[in-house]
Order: structure tokens, then C-alpha cells, then sequence
């Protein structure tokens, strides 16, 4: 989501009184019929010394939100200000998931953003406090343009080898001048 040609805007947390989470959606296109393999997820911030877990969650909620928590034992981080590269212990994903930050304190998270007005609806969403059952406020309802600056790298293995060499069974060749 986060568009290079574009400075960022400014930062927002879910919360400044409570914990909280913002998580953006993403689509895979399943490479090669399985599921896909989510290794590293990037996000930037403008603080430091902030506590935060990466949130990634599946679209099992209500109307296509998120669901369930993908990454349970995500660690407790800490922000630094810029790029965080966050590598994930090989999540599967398959089809729409959503990923983002999970604030663990009170403190502002501070996940830096671009405008985008009108904001895209059940794209982003935000929850605060972060308790459970979850429910989730989608960012487009009240037209907040905050497009998170978070990314998703999927694994891309090599492609499968479906070539299955073969040879003639009398072990010579026919060419098309009928020569061998």
C-alpha cells in the first residue's frame, strides 16, 4: 500500500489511551493451486520505542473482515522511526488476508500513512481496545484517508519442473527427412 511516488502524510495509532490494531488487506493469487507462504511483512513507523506485534489474520470475519489471528506468537517489538523489516516464521495465506500492527500499550504506535480520499472501504480496518471477541471498524465507514504504509512478501518457490523427458524406446531418432 505504500506508493513510492508519494511522501508520507503523517502517523496515527489506533489509540492513545489503549491498545489497539490496523491492519490493511491484501489478496494472494496462490501460486501454482496452494496456498502462499507470507515471510516478511514491512511496516513504517515515525517513533521509537514503542511496544507492537505484527498482527495477520485471515477473512473470516463478518462480511469478509478479519477473522482469525494467523500469528498468535507474533513477538513484541519495538518501533523504530522508517522501514521496519519484520521477517514471520512462513505464514500460509490463502486468498484475502490482512496484516498490520497490534499496539500493546497505551502509547501511540505511530504507523505512518499516505492520504487517500476517498479512503477504499473493507481495506482498512482499526480496533481499539484490542480485546477479544474483535470487532472490527472498517476505515472507509468514516472516511478516514489513512492508507497504511505496510507491505506483504510472500515466498515465491520455483516453479515446478513438469517436463518429463522422454526418448524414442528403439533409441533412435525420426527426422522429418526420414534420416536417423
Amino acid at each position: 500500500y505504500k506508493d513510492p511516488s508519494q511522501t508520507f502524510t503523517g502517523n496515527v495509532s489506533p489509540s492513545l489511551t489503549a491498545t489497539g490494531a490496523i491492519l490493511a488487506k491484501f489478496t494472494t493469487a496462490n501460486m501454482y493451486g496452494n496456498a502462499d507462504t507470507l515471510n516478511e511483512i514491512q511496516v513504517d513507523f515515525n517513533t521509537s520505542g514503542v511496544s507492537y506485534k505484527i498482527g495477520i489474520f485471515d477473512a473470516t470475519g463478518p462480511g469478509g473482515a478479519p477473522g482469525n489471528d494467523l500469528y498468535p506468537t507474533s513477538p513484541t517489538l519495538t518501533t523504530n522511526v522508517g522501514t521496519a523489516y519484520v521477517p514471520v516464521p512462513n505464514i500460509l495465506v490463502s486468498g484475502t488476508y490482512y496484516v498490520g500492527v497490534i499496539q500493546t500499550t497505551t502509547t501511540a504506535v505511530g504507523f505512518r500513512y499516505q492520504s487517500e480520499s476517498p479512503i477504499r472501504t473493507n481495506s482498512f480496518y482499526f480496533v481499539s481496545p484490542y480485546t477479544t471477541p474483535i470487532t472490527w471498524t472498517d476505515f472507509g465507514a468514516g472516511n478516514n484517508p489513512y492508507r497504511f504504509n505496510v507491505a506483504a512478501q510472500i515466498f515465491i518457490p520455483v516453479p515446478p519442473n513438469c517436463i518429463i523427458p522422454q526418448s524414442p524406446t528403439s533409441g533412435s531418432v525420426a527426422c522429418n527427412s526420414g534420416t536417423t
